[in-house]
């Protein structure tokens, strides 16, 4: 296994900072082996995990689609847009979901409207998701429309009926840190990362973009990395749909008809806040579209390696 460590940095924004921390009573209290399956977390746990993750869910995404922005082809087709529509699969409470919406009022300010429907099993997750995106409204003129499905997944037929349900398109589908917990938890028989793409893709605009994030540790019941089991079944996923066409990490990009390596791009984001400075957080993600849109913005690069 071999990784590529690239470091991204920000600051959570004083009026989120002072929502989280003193008006929601959020914690600052790491602990990964209890915040690995978060469907049963209890109100005060959900309270460390929204002190501890949310920001650092808020900065990946943040960075991630700040990079993102900057390739101009993209940044021209988005500006075309009145209305842009996001899907969060796993949402918890929905630090991915603002990190994304800073970026769209950051770059495309004259948005009429954004849709928001965020998916998760935890109800008191999106009692605080909500609660927050009311806040964010405060500093945004662009008109918001956030929707929760309080939906768990016990196995796989949770997501086909959520599959039935959800008839939308939309312009950004995210997953954060949450397949794996599907993994953890035996709730999807097969790749999980590979079943989650076959339903949720079909569901993305002609230049839409999602993207599956995961953290970048081991698990003994599958013997490998999350993010080397997320690569193999991503890779399965694209070939057998012809459709769909990665565009980060640009390796995957350029190789992913060929490669078999078992290796996976690791991504190192530091966030500091009133209760951290400098948190980490080490994930490994993928983004997809479909393969027509992401030739037309993506250069083609002689060494992708």
């Amino acid at each position: 296994m071999s990784s590529i460590e690239i470091e991204h940095s920000t600051i959570l924004p004083d009026w989120l900072d002072s929502f989280i921390f003193d008006e929601l009573g959020a914690n600052y209290a790491p602990d990964y082996v209890r915040y690995e399956f978060n469907h049963d977390l209890t109100k005060e746990e959900v309270k460390s995990y929204l002190g501890t993750y949310f920001p650092r869910s808020y900065t990946e995404s943040y960075c991630i689609f700040d990079n993102l922005f900057s390739n101009p082809k993209y940044y021209s087709v988005m500006q075309q847009k009145s209305k842009i529509s996001i899907l969060d699969f796993g949402s918890g409470t929905g630090g991915e979901i603002i990190g994304l919406l800073t970026i769209l009022s950051k770059y495309l300010p004259n948005l009429e409207e954004i849709t928001v429907l965020a998916i998760d099993g935890n109800h008191d997750a999106l009692r605080y998701s909500t609660k927050i995106i009311e806040q964010f409204k405060l500093h945004c003129s662009i008109s918001i429309n956030y929707t929760v499905g309080p939906v768990s997944i016990g196995d796989c037929s949770d997501v086909e009926i959520l599959d039935e349900i959800v008839q939308n398109s939309f312009d950004f589908i995210l997953s954060f840190k949450a397949i794996c917990e599907l993994i953890s938890k035996q709730r999807i028989t097969g790749n999980a990362y590979q079943y989650v793409a076959n339903i949720l893709s079909p569901k993305l605009t002609d230049t839409g973009l999602m993207t599956l994030l995961d953290v970048t540790v081991k698990n003994d019941m599958i013997g490998t990395y999350y993010p080397i089991h997320m690569n193999q079944g991503l890779r399965n996923f694209l070939n057998a749909s012809e459709l769909f066409k990665t565009i980060i990490p640009l390796p995957c990009h350029k190789f992913e008809d060929s490669c078999t390596h078992l290796c996976f791009t690791q991504r190192i984001f530091k966030v500091s806040h009133s209760r951290r400075n400098n948190d980490i957080s080490k994930v490994s993600y993928r983004i997809m579209g479909r393969k027509e849109f992401i030739i037309s913005i993506i250069p083609e690069y002689e060494n992708g390696k």
